[in-house]
């Protein structure tokens, strides 16, 4: 897959934009790393910086930094970007709801899921709203992202919409695509060829990378977004079933709402699950963040984590 997108020049068909009021910055205290984590961030710094997707800046904003490690034990950084995000509209353009999607997925044989790498890095970011994303180094450098970071509150939304530029005709087609997982389907294995060919056309006309070590090509049954996908059967992964059984019962609206949400992903799945859990979402409009359970409320949550695990398993 790589061969066929080599250039390294991208055009998106929408940039990212950052507006805030001209009076208000950012500008808070950098957080401190280990030496460890010192090394490694600045090596990571400088090669996102050779990328082009760092440059310098002069800025008076200044964003914490944020340092996990991934999986492999690789350092990952990202900015802390809560109170920028606190100053920017929320950019409503909708997010695919993934059960919809894959409803229409049945009878198709053959399927294909293209990654695209580092997929908000593929964004560029309008040139007057880079310095609201600078951030301090450990040797006091000052820089700013010239391509999209996470964090954003508005990255998803931005990525999306430009995905749907480029692929609005092969959408529901050939391929659906949410954020940077893009799935292409056939009913035999000649349509779907077709089809994978038409996707990666579209995107070699944009330029746009993709990630060779996670993209899954031509098979009969795939993992898309949480969900075993294969042409007789389209089933939540059983691990899901699981996570709802080890969730602890939510003390708070905000744990009440991730557990519903939780839940609702794969409500299709679970006959009347909707008339069920009715009575969970009655808990919300109590007064104040804490949730106060009754006996019949916590039977409820039982029951609901009892019906969904049961009818996934």
């Amino acid at each position: 897959l790589t061969a066929v997108l080599q250039s390294k020049s991208r055009t998106f068909p929408v940039e990212c934009g950052i507006p805030t009021a001209d009076n208000i910055i950012v500008s808070l205290n950098r957080r401190y790393c280990n030496m460890r984590e010192r090394d490694e961030f600045v090596d990571l710094v400088s090669k996102l910086e050779k990328e082009g997707k760092l440059e310098p800046s002069a800025s008076n904003w200044c964003n914490p930094v944020r340092l996990t490690r991934k999986d492999s034990g690789k350092l990952r950084f990202t900015l802390d970007l809560g109170r920028l995000n606190d100053m920017v509209e929320l950019d409503e353009f909708g997010i695919p709801n993934v059960s919809e999607t894959i409803r229409h997925l049945h009878n198709q044989e053959y399927f294909s899921i293209i990654d695209l790498k580092d997929g908000y890095f593929q964004v560029t970011i309008k040139i007057e709203d880079r310095e609201k994303t600078t951030f301090m180094t450990p040797d006091n450098r000052l820089l700013q992202f010239t391509r999209m970071p996470q964090g954003f509150k508005n990255s998803p939304a931005t990525f999306q919409r430009g995905m749907t530029i480029i692929l609005h005709d092969l959408i529901g087609k050939v391929c659906y695509v949410y954020l940077d997982d893009i799935l292409i389907f056939g009913r035999n294995e000649w349509q779907h060829d077709q089809n994978l060919k038409l996707v990666i056309s579209r995107l070699k006309m944009y330029q746009l990378e993709l990630n060779d070590q996670t993209s899954v090509l031509k098979q009969k049954q795939v993992n898309f977004l949480g969900f075993n996908i294969s042409k007789h059967e389209i089933r939540p992964k059983p691990d899901r079933a699981q996570g709802i059984q080890d969730f602890k019962r939510p003390e708070t609206k905000k744990g009440l709402q991730s557990f519903l949400g939780l839940i609702n992903y794969d409500r299709e799945f679970v006959p009347h699950l909707a008339e069920k859990i009715k009575p969970l979402y009655n808990l919300l409009s109590q007064d104040g963040k804490m949730i106060e359970w009754d006996e019949q409320s916590s039977k409820i949550l039982y029951e609901t984590k009892s019906l969904w695990a049961d009818q996934l398993n």
